[in-house]
């Protein structure tokens, strides 16, 4: 079981690293030229994300940047129980299609936390190894 990932506080965002954006538009793009992403869902994903960029960068006082002194991974397994929460009240509200949207984000969810006990059980193994 996770010690505390659900609710572990982390520091504000700071450094100098890539910007995560550019590297998500130019993804984005690859994903539009071979089709794996239709071009409606690709203008409505450019203009969303830049503009939860902004909202970022008002809120941080900068766009989020890799080595940025937090955990992504705890980021996106926090992110991800919220929108677990979010499309449940979809489902609850009457959506139809709410139900696969849960789904498909419970087992991110899962695989995520795989992920994260193999890298907390890791680190308690080096933590006990160096006393």
């Amino acid at each position: 079981m996770l010690d505390s990932i659900a609710t572990k506080q982390q520091p504000a965002p700071s450094g100098d690293g890539i910007i995560v954006l550019e590297q998500v538009l130019r993804r984005l793009r690859a994903m539009e030229e071979n089709r794996s992403l239709g071009p409606i869902a690709y203008i409505s994903l450019v203009k969303d994300l830049k503009d939860r960029a902004e909202m970022g960068f008002k809120k941080y006082g900068t766009y989020l940047r890799t080595n940025n002194g937090r955990d992504p991974q705890v980021d996106t397994y926090q992110e991800l129980l919220d929108a677990i929460m979010y499309s449940m009240q979809t489902r609850l509200d009457g959506s139809r299609t709410a139900g696969q949207f849960f789904e498909l984000l419970v087992s991110l969810a899962a695989q995520l936390v795989y992920s994260l006990e193999e890298t907390q059980c890791t680190e308690k193994s080096s933590t006990r190894s160096a006393v």
